[in-house]
């Protein structure tokens, strides 16, 4: 990625996907979203299907959870429905719901809406309230603080590890603008049928009416929906094709409607709350269809020759628009552009027909180099097949040799060094020791001591004693310092203490605990240190063996001799010799007592030592206690090591094996990489080995990030009771792959297809960013909506490495005709440098712009649309509630024409009465205007609300009273549309003085909408 300081634009965003298609669009948008930052969704992204098959489920991902929340409402049974509105319940659903729906065979829908776009609506609405509970909920996800922190906290340190430099004074995530994507298709009855009623909810909750559509920075709820190409329809021989589009075609047309100004959504929900608004429901709709692409185009480069466009690779594209607007920033872009659009005439007028400019397509084609998938691969396999193979990796025989003879050195400088604390003094020693001997107890200095030397100190200072005393008592004092020896005597409490045996224990245990870290640290092999643990084992039970394991009784027979001696020799000797044998004899025993207590010392280590080969668990067991404690021994500890990075290993395996799947090429996306046939296993073995080859110093700090600063012992976990599989598999995966991604060389899409690619076969797949809604009257030619320059994008890399690969691979392609003219200015997408985005987008269109495909929704439209038909409308009326043009002629006859007609075209007398008319004639009181149709019938056209109504429906009689009631006064004079108006006038008045109102204001308030009414107010121009 490039080190430019940039600030990636990310809003909370919420993806309805309505239907199987939509469900499919969701999933693809999902993989889309995982392949580019390793996790399924982020906390401000929510994903909510709604999905009419109780059957569906969301399909598994090639890796990563699923993060789709997947509603399946159905209809158990419609009599249930129909026996509610017969007891007056459920009002909600008379004013729409035809009745005849209820009757369908079955009784129920549980495998969708069976292509009927009311049962989509009834579906919706008899579900109503898990399914805004669960729109609720997940815009209430997207917009709370502390999602959108952890947003924050996620991509500023995914962006540091990959070594994009973001600007910390400029937040990442925009929580002003929180989108909302309503997805599927408009061909079937579930998503067609409710995407009205969703968008309006969502805008209600969400607070998103009543913004400025001029403003791109607002927040937006837009459509993403699939259709059909005239190729398609063309060679529609199925009915379902033909329902299909009829079905598209009946809501558009109601989506149509509701983006006029003049029209309103008035509508009570389930759960009472009501609405009445005019804006849109959507404020940006896409239509899309499966091709664009000229099948006289030999330079497919992106699918096979001859390959028809296929659902999938639409439903790709579908997911592809939302991602680059989400992730890649296209949102904001694009809506600055569109600002533009916004201002112009058209953007408000409708045509001809009556049809506002409310839907847009666009094209999209993609060449991607799946840098993360690529990355996060080879570092799988690095992971497994390099550290985790290296932590595991077994000693040969050499080396298991020289770990032999490196331990047993070890242990028995260990074993020398800590012994003696079995016979060292404490300071209560000392202090205990003193007092029974009635000595001062100020011999702190002595706290160190052995006993071995405190007694030959304390023997020394009481010699000159013990020779002034005769032979029976010089004997009787031996005597009793042989007692000391014995077992229960001093020195067995002594050195048996466990305070004593304690810091021994502890003393070994912890250089022993030393020994296996550092085995395990220096070797970087749990294998190594399980062997030196053997060996440690080995060690201490031959030391065992060569210790006393009983207690060690002093002899007997050596006081009986010594007593015999001073009797027998020196009897007659002289006083001298007797002093000096004794001396000789109490340094005899001294030595003698200090060999039994080192003798003792050594007893009372073999079960220290059997205690710490119990807690080593190599041979031996713990003890009962220590297995009801459930404490581990060291053996154990290696085990939870070995397991958690053989867990790691079998994990980062597992994910290889997952990110190896071949990814599918569509219509839309390539995928490129540097091995043939598009293979990226064959990239992800290449990285990984250039990995296994980093130069020393970058593999050392590349393994320091890695373990964070710890020893690999620390960071394996020896010593903790948990294992740290999760942890090792997240850190590798870390820091590899942040590694990788920091080289921008490695995944340079641009250098990719500058150098492989041919500027004919580049210029061919781009054609595909042609909009996808084929905008021609044949084949080949664009049809050109003239409102202003389409938004077109080229993103990805730097952009004078973008700019020079235009004018270098584009320049007198064809291509050039799809870009338009004067397109030369690309935008990066700084978040997606890893791809190269050809964008073609037609905005503000009419749903009626191209002909060729509007006339065959039309026709299969008008084949379906029969009296009496429940299928294609959401509303009971049909046709009659949606068509924008029965509701201009409507409002044209009721604002304009019958005000006209009756007002200025006719007369009445002082009672009221009509005596005179222009337009209508007068039968029984009554206006009425009489003519004939074309075919020959005649008609009857009252002059009220009915012929009004008359006048919507038939354009023919509309035109005819248009017609008249224009001819009539463009023949009459100023003077006498003033008389006319006049005698209206005070007819007005007249009634409102009856009526008890205020006259005058009566009066200037129907004078205002008459003057209001052009051809009025242009003849009497007052």
């Amino acid at each position: 990625m490039s080190k430019e300081l940039f600030t990636p634009n990310l809003s909370p965003s919420l993806f309805i996907a309505l239907g199987s298609t939509g469900l499919d669009i969701l999933s693809r948008f999902q993989e889309l979203v995982l392949e580019h930052y390793g996790e399924a969704t982020l906390p401000i992204f929510s994903y909510v299907a709604i999905e009419t098959d109780e059957k569906a489920n969301a399909r598994p991902l090639d890796w990563g959870g699923n993060e789709i929340r997947l509603l399946t409402p159905v209809i158990r049974s419609t009599d249930a429905i129909r026996n509610a509105l017969s007891g007056g319940h459920k009002e909600y659903l008379r004013e729409w719901l035809n009745s005849d729906l209820l009757q369908i065979p079955g009784g129920q829908f549980t495998e969708g809406a069976s292509n009927l776009r009311m049962a989509g609506r009834l579906i919706l609405w008899e579900n109503w309230d898990m399914i805004s509970s669960a729109l609720s909920e997940a815009h209430k996800s997207i917009t709370s603080q502390s999602n959108i922190n952890e947003t924050e906290a996620y991509l500023q340190s995914r962006y540091a590890k990959y070594g994009v430099v973001t600007d910390e004074k400029k937040p990442i995530v925009d929580d002003k603008k929180p989108n909302v994507y309503v997805l599927g298709t408009l061909c079937g009855g579930s998503c067609s049928g409710m995407f009205i009623d969703v968008a309006y909810f969502i805008k209600e909750i969400s607070g998103l009416f009543a913004k400025s559509l001029a403003d791109p920075a607002l927040a937006k709820v837009m459509g993403i929906f699939t259709g059909f190409d005239s190729a398609a329809l063309n060679s529609a021989q199925q009915e379902s094709v033909k329902g299909h589009a009829a079905n598209s075609w009946a809501a558009l047309q109601e989506f149509d409607f509701y983006c006029h100004p003049q029209t309103r959504y008035r509508t009570i929900f389930p759960d009472g709350k009501s609405l009445d608004t005019n804006e849109p429901p959507l404020d940006w709709i896409y239509f899309l269809s499966h091709s664009a692409t000229d099948p006289g185009n030999k330079l497919k480069s992106n699918f096979r020759r001859g390959a028809i466009a296929d659902t999938e690779s639409l439903n790709h594209m579908a997911a592809m628009v939302a991602f680059t607007e989400t992730v890649g920033g296209l949102a904001s872009l694009k809506g600055s552009i569109r600002t533009d659009y916004r201002a112009r005439p058209r953007a408000m007028r409708t045509n001809a027909s009556q049809h506002s400019p409310c839907v847009a397509t666009c094209g999209m084609a993609a060449v991607w180099y799946p840098r993360y998938r690529i990355a996060l691969g080879a570092t799988c396999v690095h992971g497994a097949s390099f550290l985790c193979r290296q932590w595991l990796n077994n000693p040969n025989v050499d080396e298991q040799a020289s770990l032999g003879r490196l331990v047993s050195e070890i242990w028995e400088d260990l074993f020398a060094r800590h012994i003696d604390k079995l016979i060292s003094m404490t300071a209560a020693d000392v202090t205990r020791s003193s007092r029974l001997d009635g000595m001062a107890t100020t011999e702190s200095g002595r706290q160190g001591t052995l006993l071995t030397d405190d007694f030959a100190q304390r023997l020394g200072a009481k010699k000159d004693t013990i020779l002034e005393m005769v032979l029976p008592e010089f004997g009787e004092e031996l005597q009793e310092l042989l007692q000391l020896l014995n077992e229960g005597n001093k020195y067995e409490r002594e050195i048996n203490n466990k305070d004593r045996k304690a810091r021994f224990y502890e003393s070994l245990r912890k250089g022993i605990n030393d020994l296996i870290r550092n085995v395990l640290n220096q070797t970087q092999s749990v294998a190594f240190a399980r062997h030196a643990l053997r060996e440690i084992d080995r060690e201490i039970r031959e030391k065992i063996d060569m210790l006393p394991v009983s207690y060690p009784v002093p002899n007997p027979d050596r006081f009986q001799k010594i007593q015999a001696d001073l009797f027998g020799k020196l009897a007659f000797r002289s006083a001298a010799l007797v002093q000096e044998y004794k001396s000789d004899v109490i340094a005899e025993l001294g030595h003698y007592m200090v060999s039994h207590i080192k003798h003792i010392r050594n007893w009372a280590a073999v079960e220290v030592l059997e205690v710490i080969r119990r807690e080593l668990g190599v041979e031996m067991e713990h003890s009962a206690e220590d297995k009801k404690a459930e404490r581990l021994t060291v053996s154990d500890y290696l085990d939870k090591v070995h397991e958690s990075v053989q867990q790691c290993m079998n994990a980062l395996q597992k994910r290889e094996r997952e990110v190896r799947a071949r990814m599918k090429e569509t219509q839309d996306v390539r995928v490129v990489c540097s091995g043939k046939d598009n293979n990226i296993s064959e990239d992800i073995d290449r990285l990984a080995a250039k990995l296994a080859q980093l130069p020393h110093e970058d593999a050392v700090e590349l393994e320091r990030d890695i373990l964070g600063g710890n020893e690999l012992s620390e960071f394996l976990g020896f010593g903790s009771p948990e294992g740290r599989g999760r942890v090792i598999e997240e850190r590798i995966l870390e820091h590899v792959s942040g590694y990788l991604l920091r080289s921008d060389q490695e995944f340079d899409v641009l250098k990719h297809v500058m150098s492989t690619w041919r500027a004919a076969e580049l210029a061919s797949f781009a054609k595909h960013a042609l909009p996808h809604l084929e905008l021609t009257k044949g084949h080949s030619n664009l049809a050109s909506i003239e409102i202003g320059r389409p938004v077109s994008f080229v993103a990805g890399g730097d952009i004078a490495v973008v700019e020079q690969m235009i004018s270098e691979k584009l320049k007198g392609t064809e291509i050039e005709g799809a870009f338009g003219p004067n397109e030369k200015s690309p935008i990066a997408v700084r978040e997606m440098t890893h791809m190269l985005l050809f964008y073609r987008e037609e905005p503000q269109m009419y749903i009626d712009d191209n002909m060729a495909t509007s006339q065959l929704f039309e026709r299969y439209y008008e084949e379906l649309n029969t009296p009496g038909s429940y299928g294609l409308h959401i509303h009971r009326g049909g046709r009659s509630v949606f068509d924008p043009q029965i509701y201009a002629r409507v409002d044209e006859a009721r604002k304009i024409l019958m005000p006209v007609a009756t007002n200025i075209l006719s007369k009445g007398n002082e009672t009221d009465q009509w005596v005179s008319s222009e337009v209508f004639s007068i039968e029984y009181g009554e206006l009425v205007l009489r003519g004939e149709r074309k075919n020959g019938l005649r008609y009857r056209l009252p002059g009220d609300e009915t012929g009004v109504d008359f006048c919507g429906q038939e354009s023919e009689l509309f035109d005819q009273l248009k017609d008249s009631v224009y001819d009539k006064i463009e023949r009459m004079s100023r003077e006498q549309v003033v008389e006319r108006l006049n005698e209206y006038l005070d007819r007005v008045e007249r009634q409102a003085v009856e009526d008890g109102a205020d006259a005058a204001k009566a009066r200037g308030e129907a004078q205002t909408r008459m003057l209001a009414i052009g051809i009025v107010g242009k003849k009497v121009n007052i």
